[in-house]
């Protein structure tokens, strides 16, 4: 996708010349398997908005462990590990798999959400959406069953759990490895034995 389809049709930007100021600032970043785009404990340098890939946020236990908060997969999601331009992050985040990433300079969209009213109003959905699905997550996660988190992540992230290492699902819905990979085979065997809408009819019904 290109930067200036991204602005217009993702984030869903009207404002033409506000687009094409932006495009000489963008960049495009690959990010390889297990490339580090932001630390945890620095002010990230850019804001970025996933295009393809999956990456995830992480913060480190007492044990050295990484423990992964969130995931960003989809069209659009914004890597920003934080909810201040201007703060540390709070979380490192990661790729995952081969991604790429459009990048904005933190500067830049810090002063254009204190100077343009759509940069701003962009900005506040952006949190919203954020802050929305933090809450769904907490909800969920603290809230349901193993069985309930691990098919919510179904709906939530489709096809994802055949693309990265079962360790960063089962940590981030707090599970172990073994309880994920009972989940999934449980998962499989209920969806192998579900009737089919058609099955047993004949053509004379």
């Amino acid at each position: 996708m290109e930067a200036y389809e991204f602005y217009r049709d993702v984030l869903k930007i009207q404002d033409e010349a506000l687009i094409r100021s932006l495009l000489p600032v963008t960049r495009v970043r690959r990010l390889a398997r297990r490339e580090i785009l932001a630390r945890e404990g620095e002010v990230p340098r850019e804001i970025g908005f996933v295009l393809g890939g999956c990456l995830c946020g992480f913060s480190q236990n007492s044990e050295g462990e990484e423990v992964v908060t969130c995931f960003c997969c989809h069209t659009g999601d914004t890597t920003m590990p934080s909810f201040s331009l201007t703060e540390p992050a709070v979380a490192s985040m990661m790729a995952l798999t081969d991604s790429e990433v459009l990048c904005l300079p933190t500067d830049l969209v810090a002063q254009l959400v204190q100077s343009s009213f759509v940069c701003l109003q962009l900005y506040n959905t952006l949190l919203e959406q954020s802050l929305r699905r933090a809450v769904k997550m907490q909800m969920v996660i603290y809230r349901g069953s193993a069985m309930e988190r691990y098919r919510w992540f179904l709906q939530e992230y489709p096809g994802l759990v055949e693309t990265i290492n079962n360790k960063y699902i089962a940590s981030f819905l707090q599970m172990t490895n073994v309880t994920l990979s009972r989940l999934r085979r449980t998962v499989r065997e209920q969806d192998t034995i579900r009737p089919q809408p058609d099955a047993g009819r004949t053509e004379a019904e």
